[in-house]
């Protein structure tokens, strides 16, 4: 398994990825079904169903002072993907028109944390937008 451990001001949260072992591994799990809102745990920890590598896929959302992290595991396989499919939602609002390459519907929800910072699993890179 795959998980991130987190420091919570209620303890520590220990956030499972969705990863699992192989199934021809003995043993192995499906993965968690999250609820399709997300859930929040406290005003500052908030998790998200972000399906990417697996269908149970889920991103953790943390609000700081300095801004919000989100540890997106493998939403995407790597910065660049994430960086192209928030380009593709931002000139689709903005009225670029078609055609336009499709984007990941939860990343509207992502977005709506205006993150400062998002991490993936995969890839060194992190993701912080543009100040233009």
């Amino acid at each position: 398994m795959l998980a991130y451990l987190v420091r919570h001001e209620r303890g520590l949260v220990l956030f499972d990825t969705g990863r699992r072992r192989r199934p021809r591994d003995r043993g192995a799990l499906p993965p968690p079904s999250p609820p399709p809102a997300g859930r929040a745990l406290g005003g500052r920890v908030h998790i998200i169903p972000t399906p990417g590598h697996t269908d149970g896929h889920q991103s953790l959302v943390l609000r700081q002072p300095d801004g919000t992290v989100i540890l997106a595991g493998q939403a995407h396989d790597c910065g660049s993907e994430f960086a192209w499919d928030h380009l593709a939602r931002r000139a689709a609002l903005d009225g670029v028109t078609q055609p336009l390459p499709p984007y990941r519907s939860w990343l509207d929800r992502l977005t709506d944390f205006d993150p400062r910072r998002v991490l993936f699993a995969h890839d060194c890179a992190v993701w912080e937008p543009s100040d233009g």
